[in-house]
């Protein structure tokens, strides 16, 4: 009776001991989940940010290429003023080219008329 009471006993104090076991198995597979959540709400918090940085630069890139465009646009008109100005240049020299020519012509009329004028007085 006294064996079997002990033989109870130590079959009692090794299911303790193994229910110990299990339970701080469990206790570390618990710490682990924790540790593994914790860095996975840390990867979460950082890939939010590099969204945030994507998406700022993402607004950036876009207000870069929007100023290039006005200044590509601005660069343009300038260059059609400036063929305008040389195209309207080459007329007012061409102009000045035919009054200059009319001007000589008018020139050798009145120095003939004067020539004309001296040989009948």
């Amino acid at each position: 009776e006294i064996e079997i009471k002990n033989k109870v006993v130590a079959e009692n104090n090794a299911v303790k001991a193994e229910k110990s076991t299990v339970e701080q198995q469990k206790n570390t597979t618990t710490e682990a989940k924790n540790k593994v959540d914790e860095e996975l709400a840390a990867l979460k918090e950082e890939k939010t940010q590099v969204e945030l940085e994507k998406e700022k630069i993402k607004d950036e890139k876009s207000g870069v290429e929007e100023q290039l465009k006005k200044e590509v646009e601005n660069r343009n008109k300038v260059v059609a003023e400036a063929k305008a100005l040389k195209e309207e240049k080459d007329k007012v020299v061409h102009e000045l080219a035919q009054i200059n020519v009319e001007k000589i012509k008018i020139e050798q009329e009145s120095a003939a008329l004067l020539d004309a004028k001296s040989q009948l007085e």
